[in-house]
Parts: C-alpha cells; structure tokens; sequence
C-alpha cells in the first residue's frame, strides 16, 4: 500500500494549499538548502505522530504551533483566520492534522480519519475517529495485525521505521559517547519511542525511590516520636486523688480542671480581700484608734470646710462691689483721657489747615467749587495732551498734501510725454524694419528654394516653370546660381537690420523705466490721497470736542504736561483741606460730647481714689486664694477619709468581720485568715498539678496509639513502594535487556541487511568488518582487522570511518530496520538528503540501493548533478520516477515545479 497524496496548507515554508502526487514509484524533493525539502518530511512526521523529532520541543503548545505554522500568511491575513493542515492519502482515506489561528489565537490540534468527500469515518464502535487514541487505534487495527501498541505509540513508530532525517544521521555520525551512539542507533532503527518510554520509566522510579526514602524517614520519624512520647510520661496515684476530690465535694465525674481551678480563684479572691483590709488597717491605725475615731474626724473637718465656705461669700461680695466702683472710675479716667486726646489732634488739625491764629474755618462750599473747576481744567488739558500729536499730524498733513499732490501731477505729465515720444520712435523704427530689403529678399530666396525642390521632383524637359523659358539642361545651375545670388544679398543686409534690432530693443527698455516710475508716482499720489482723506475728517473730529482748546494744542508737549502735573498737585492739595475740616468738625462733637461726661476741675482726686481701690481689691485677692486653697486642702482630706471609710466598711461586710474592734486586733484576725488561706492554695495547687499528670499521661497515650496506626500505614506503603519499584526494574531490564543483546546480534551477523547494505555502499570496501559491541544502554561501533584476533585487532570505527562511511553505516541501518520491520501495509521509504559527505562512488552505489528498492521511495536532495545521475542510472524505469522542483524558501503552489518522465 502507497501513499497517494499529501496535502499540506500553511505549513513552514509553504503558504497556501499543496497537493503533492505520490503515486509513481520514486519521488525526488529537489532545491537548495533552506528550500522546504525537509519541511516536507517534517510534514509527514508530524501528521503521522503529533510530533517533530528534530524540534528541541515538540510539545503541542503555543510556541511548537509558532514554530510549525507559516508566519507570513498569519501575519498578512486580512480574514484573522488561518489553517495550517497537512493531510496524507492512502487506500482511500486520508489522515489529516490541522489547527487554526485566529487573530493570534491558537487553537486546539484536531486530527482524523476521513474518506475522499472529506467525511469523518467510524470505529467498529461507531465512534467518529476524531482524537488521537481514536486515530492512533485506528491505524494500528488496520496496519499493525492485531499486535499491541501503548497509547500514542503507534504513530511514532511508524514515523521512525519509516523516514530518516537529516538530524537522525547527523546525531549518529557526531556521537563520541556511547550512551549517545547507542540512542542515535535506537532512533535510526526506530526504537527512539522505547527510549522515551525507557526514560519516563526510569523518571517514575526516580520519583518512587525519592517517594520511599521520605516515607522511610517519617517512619522513623514516628518510631523515635512514640520512644519519646513514653519516656515523657510521669508517675501519679490516681486512687489517692480520687479521696482528696470527694473531701472537696468534686464530683470525679465532672469537669475536675474547672472545679479546681474555680476553687482556686475563690481562694485567690479572698486571700486579696485580706491584704486590701491588711493594708487599709495599716494605714488608718497611725492616726486613729478604730473606725469611729476616724469618723469623728471626719464630721469635724466638714464643719471647718463650711465655716471657710462662709467666709470666702463675705470676701467675693465685698470684692465684687470693689471691683463695680473701680470700673466706674476707670470710664472717668478714660473719657478724660480721650478729651485731651481729641483736643490736641483738633489744634494740630486748625494748624495745619490754616496757621493764622486766631483760627477761621474755610468755606466747604467754595473748597468744592475750586475742586469741581480744577477737575474741569485737568479734563481739557488730558484732552489736548491725549491728541497732541495726532492733531498736529493732521495739520500737517491738510497743509502740505495740496502742494505734493499738485507735484506729483506735474511730474505724471512729463513722464508720459516722454513716453509717447519713445512710442513714435518705436514705430518708426518697426516702419523700417518691414521695408527693408532683408524681408524681400528672404521671401525670394525662400520662393527659388520651391522653385527648385519642384524642378528636381518633375521633369521639365529644361522649361523654367516660372517663366516658361527654356534652359535646356542648365536650367538646375541656373536655379542655384540664383539661390547663391540672393543668399549672398541677404546677408550684406543683415548688419543693418540687427543695429535697428538693438536701437528698439533699447528704446522698449526705455519705456519700461518710464512705466515702472509712472507707477510709482501714480502709488505716491494714492497715499497722499488717502492720508489727506483721512486727516480732514479726524482734524474735524478732534476741533468739535467741547474740551478743545486751540492755545493748547499750539503749545510745547512739555509746557502742557507741566499744566497737568501743577493742577493734579492743585486739586489734591485742595482735597486734602475738604477732608481736615470734615474730620475737624467730627472732632469738634466728639469734644462736646466728652465735655458734658467728665468733671475737668478732678483728674488728680479721680487718679488717687483708682489707686486706693486698686490696693484693696489686691488684699481681698490674697485672703480669698489662702481660703481657697485651705478649701482644697480640707476636700482632699475628707475624700480620703470618706473612701478609707467606704472602703473599711465594703471590705468587712464582705468578709464577715466585726468592724467595731480596734485596728490592731482586725490585724492579727487578717494575719490568721491569710495564712488559712495560703495553705488552701497550696493544697489546690497540688491537687492540679497531679491532675494535670494524668491527664497528660492519658494524652501522651493517645498520641501513642494514633503514631502506632499511623506507622503500620507507613510499613503497608513502604511495602506497596517496594513492590512498584521491582516492577518497574524489572520492566526497564526486560525492554532494554532483550532489545540490547538482540539488536546486538542482529547487527553484528555477516549476512545481516546492515552488513549487506554496508559492504555495498562503502567507498572503500576491505575484509574489515564492522561490529557492534555495549552493555547496559551504551554502544560502541568498532573495526575488526583481523577475525581470528577479533579482541584485540580492532579499534574504534570514529577512529578509522570517514563522516561519509558512517553516514552510509546510518543509512544501511535504516534501509535494514526498514526491510525487516512490518507494522503496517504502508510500504514506503522516505529519507532526507541521503548524500550528505558522500564521494562521487558512494553517490553511484546509492542510485543503485534506492533504485532497486522494492517500494515506494520518497527522498530529497540538494545535489542536481545526483538527481541527474539518479535518473541515468534508473533509465530502464524512467516513466516511474518524478521530481518536484523546489524554486524558492517562501514556497507557493507556482514556485513548485512537478517533472515527469
């Protein structure tokens, strides 16, 4: 079974859809490097098994997606959506992978079955076979005979039995370490799934084995916790508690701890009550003899307090009626004050307004009849100075625009007088020009060039076709003799021509100076004009202005600005007087006012009465402080006494005790009752601490027993761990044990498909044989020169092998696994490039081999003159052989050239 067809759409190097036609025998990938040709491996490899072995990644993220999918037509999709697929035909059916993007978004990976209208065929459940463990099982039902493969496996296979990569023999042919040699050959012989599957088994192990040691560790762990846990518990007599709990009156049942402890705390109340009355009894017992002493005192202290009380009343009345005559007198004082006050600011005011004496207040009517007058005068001179200027411009401009315009007329005149005078001449000159004879003559020269032009065309047997005359055969040298005759007339005429050319020219520039001044003048009259237009209205505006003043505007700008200072200087002087007399006669009530308030004979008698009051209001302020602080004095005592009292009373109520005894007797009373006390807290306190015992004991027990259940799960896991690892040992030895001798045996067999293969392409073939040696998962690959010495004359091939005989070793390995392995119906070969560091003669044997394979055979290269020697070689079944011609890196269906035989 062939494959038929590939279609691959957007993937790599190639954009947009491409179906590839398979169905002849021998099909030949050919262009330069970097051209797609291992793409297109790359594209059956991963539509076969999901994944791209030479990729360092070929995880189904993102970035694998990025990597696989061609970027130009994602990036220049003006839909946002793009579908990368590869699709392969056979028997029918077609197996296709694909995903989409959309606007940067990545989706999901879909693989199927279908038949030839694109339909999603069915299992044998009746299932749609639409996901890898469908498709996967799938394919091996039809191509594997019933033999059984791991899950995802399949395809994989597949892919390594079946094509050989570039990277494969390059990995091979590179491999010094024999660990590394040995799973180039694995992936060669395509094993490289039983490696990955060998590596995740040995990565699983790895994790058991870190998985058993830390369960081992907290199983001792546990086992030094429970020693531990019994040495920490204590001795305690459970039976002798029991009796001390029923004197007590605790329930054995209940909650000891908490009966206890509140029995305690009970204890611990009291035993506190009894300091508290301790210390009180201390305290008190220095001044009085019992409580009523201190009672009494307390009575006698209260009765001073009030007797103060009733003094200080007296004081603050006596003081308040002090205090309203001192405030009176201070209203004198000030109101006499302020006369004096006012009197002085009144004759500093007459002296400044008018220092003639006796005093004569100026007439407010007539200060404001010069202000409104002033004010009137500075309006006309802001007037004058605002349009000082722009009226004299005016002036000016009315005076002299008559006599420039009148100017300007006379001299427009003369100027085109001139030039009509130039335009005669012109003329003239223009007259002359058409009458010379240079224009005669031109048109005659011009009508005798005709003449002859029309004799050399006709033939006029000699007859002039002006005159009619004839001139027999002389009439041609006639005519030139005419036309050298006037040629020559012509130009003696053309020196007077070109002078009255150059008088024109001049005469014509002439006029232009003429015209450009005649323009100038005519811009100078149209200013003036405009100016003269502009100055006789606004001089009119300015001389209507009731503020107008002609003496003004005809005096100097500084004459005027002088007039404006003095009379602003005038007005606020002026100003200033209006407002000293308002203030004056403000002044004047004040002082009438105050004169009617005030005895003006008394300010010495008002001065001395302030001063003796002042004196007592002192004396009553310091009698009333010391009564206010003997107040405060007797406040703090009595409220210590009333709580001593309070507390006395709280205290012994509380405890039960005759208040009526002396203070030393409640003493020695409190002495025994804590004592009592004291020895009941230590009595409960022992009582807690052996309960605390065992009930820590019953606790470390429990513990004890939770360890022990806890270990015997630890020792069952340890167990199960135990069990996993073996097995899966067991299943690393028996998959690598078996195909490690096998493979090695296989190999090193003489007649072997290897050493056949290999003796055929080898360049340079000798009796030296190639022998596959390794233990565990390593390999070495030696040459043997002598058989009968075989351990010790052989060496290693890396050594002895060019690059070009280990890459024929790579591939006659390949071609071996190849030959021999079925998994499946589809019989092909695919190898990329298979002449990298070949010779001339290792090329000749490679025609050969791929020739005479008995299958379907996909290779590419890079190589023309191989391509031509492959099909040289292979004449005989040229009709079975195509070439798909790759034209450039960025691959689009035009840029593929198919070839046929």
């Amino acid at each position: 079974m062939k494959i038929e067809k590939v279609i691959i759409n957007n993937f790599r190097n190639y954009a947009g859809k491409h179906v590839f036609d398979l169905t002849k025998d021998i099909t030949i990938f050919y262009g330069d490097n970097g051209f797609g040709k291992s793409s297109f491996f790359d594209a059956l490899e991963w539509c076969i098994s999901g994944t791209i072995s030479r990729f360092t990644s070929s995880i189904e993220n993102e970035n694998f997606k990025q990597d696989i999918i061609n970027r130009y037509i994602v990036s220049n999709n003006e839909n946002g959506i793009t579908e990368c697929s590869v699709s392969i035909g056979f028997d029918g059916k077609f197996l296709v992978r694909k995903f989409k993007v959309d606007n940067s978004l990545y989706g999901n990976i879909q693989v199927k079955i279908t038949n030839e209208a694109h339909k999603t065929l069915k299992n044998t459940e009746q299932q749609l076979v639409n996901s890898k463990e469908r498709v996967d099982e799938f394919l091996s039902n039809i191509f594997a005979h019933n033999v059984g493969f791991q899950q995802g496996l399949f395809g994989k296979l597949m892919k390594q039995t079946y094509i050989l990569s570039q990277d494969q023999v390059t990995e091979f042919v590179t491999s010094d370490d024999p660990a590394a040699r040995f799973r180039s050959i694995a992936n060669i012989m395509g094993f490289k799934p039983l490696l990955n599957l060998s590596d995740n088994t040995k990565k699983i192990y790895s994790r058991f084995n870190s998985e058993y040691q830390r369960v081992k560790e907290e199983l001792n762990i546990i086992n030094q916790s429970i020693v531990s846990k019994k040495e920490a518990k204590m001795e305690a007599d459970i039976y002798k508690l029991n009796n001390e709990l029923k004197l007590l009156s605790i329930d054995i049942n209940s909650d000891i701890s908490h009966e206890l402890e509140k029995l305690k705390n009970t204890a611990f109340t009291s035993k506190i009550e009894f300091r508290r009355l301790l210390i009180l009894c201390k305290d008190i017992k220095e001044k009085f003899t019992n409580i009523n002493d201190l009672y009494e005192n307390q009575e006698v202290l209260k009765g001073r307090k009030k007797e103060i009380n009733n003094k200080l009343d007296k004081y603050r009345t006596l003081q308040k009626r002090l205090q309203e005559r001192i405030q009176k007198i201070n209203i004198q004082s000030k109101n006499l004050e302020g006369y004096q006050r006012t009197l002085k600011e009144t004759k500093e005011l007459e002296s400044s307004i008018n220092p003639i004496q006796p005093f004569i207040m100026p007439d407010n009517q007539s200060l404001k009849s010069q202000v409104e007058k002033n004010m009137r005068l500075q309006k006309v001179y802001e007037y004058a100075f605002l349009n000082y200027k722009q009226y004299n411009e005016y002036i000016r401009i009315c005076n002299s625009s008559p006599d420039n315009l009148l100017k300007l007329e006379k001299k427009l005149s003369r100027l085109k007088k001139w030039k009509e005078k130039r335009l005669r001449i012109v003329n003239s000159l223009s007259d002359k020009l058409i009458q010379s004879q240079n224009g005669v003559i031109s048109n005659l020269l011009h009508h005798v060039k005709g003449i002859h032009e029309y004799v050399e065309k006709q033939s006029n047997n000699g007859i002039c076709p002006v005159c009619s005359s004839n001139q027999g055969d002389n009439l041609s040298v006639s005519i030139e003799k005419n036309l050298e005759y006037y040629s020559q007339k012509a130009n003696s005429a053309s020196a007077y021509i070109q002078k009255i050319l150059s008088l024109r020219e001049a005469v014509l520039n002439n006029i232009k100076n003429i015209d450009s001044k005649i323009q100038s003048v005519n811009s100078q009259k149209l200013t003036i004009e405009m100016a003269y237009n502009t100055a006789r209205p606004g001089l009119r505006k300015i001389k209507d202005s009731k503020l107008f003043d002609i003496e003004l505007m005809e005096k100097e700008l500084s004459i005027l600005k002088n007039l404006i200072e003095s009379n602003e200087k005038e007005t606020r002087k002026t100003n200033d007087i209006i407002n000293k007399v308002v203030k004056l006669r403000e002044l004047y009530e004040k002082n009438d006012l105050l004169r009617g308030k005030i005895d003006l004979n008394l300010p010495l008698e008002i001065n001395k009465r302030l001063l003796r009051l002042r004196r007592a209001d002192n004396r009553l302020n310091a009698y009333i402080e010391r009564l206010s602080e003997e107040i405060i004095n007797l406040k703090e005592k009595i409220s210590l006494l009333e709580e001593k009292f309070k507390q006395f009373v709280t205290l012994t109520s509380q405890l039960s005790i005759d208040k009526t005894k002396s203070f030393n007797e409640l003493i020695d009373i409190l002495y025994r009752d804590i004592n009592a006390v004291d020895v009941k807290l230590k009595r409960l306190t022992d009582l807690m601490s052996k309960f605390n015992v065992i009930k820590q004991n019953t606790r470390i027990e429990k513990q004890i027993n939770e360890l022990k259940v806890k270990r015997e799960t630890l020792e069952n896991e340890i167990e199960r761990i135990e069990k996993v690892m073996h097995s899966l040992s067991e299943y690393t030895k028996d998959i690598f044990g078996q195909f490690g001798d096998n493979a090695k045996d296989y190999l090193n067999q003489y007649n072997s498909p290897i050493q056949k293969y290999f003796r055929y392409l080898n360049p340079l073939p000798t009796r030296s044989l190639v022998k596959f040696e390794g233990e565990d998962e390593k390999l070495w690959v030696k040459v043997i020169f002598d058989e009968k010495n075989a351990d010790t004359q052989k060496t290693s091939a890396k050594n002895i092998l060019s690059s070009g005989q280990l890459n024929v070793l790579a591939i006659s390995i390949f071609l071996a696994m190849n030959e021999s392995q079925r998994i499946h119906d589809l019989d092909f070969i695919a190898i990329d490039d298979p002449i990298q560091n070949m010779d001339d003669i290792n090329q000749f044997s490679i025609c050969d081999v791929l020739g005479s394979i008995d299958k379907q055979v996909i290779f590419s290269t890079h190589d023309f003159e191989f391509v031509k020697l492959f099909v040289k070689k292979n004449e005989h079944k040229k009709k079975d052989i195509q070439v798909y011609n790759f034209k450039s890196p960025y691959l689009t269906p035009d840029k593929i050239e198919h070839i046929l035989f």
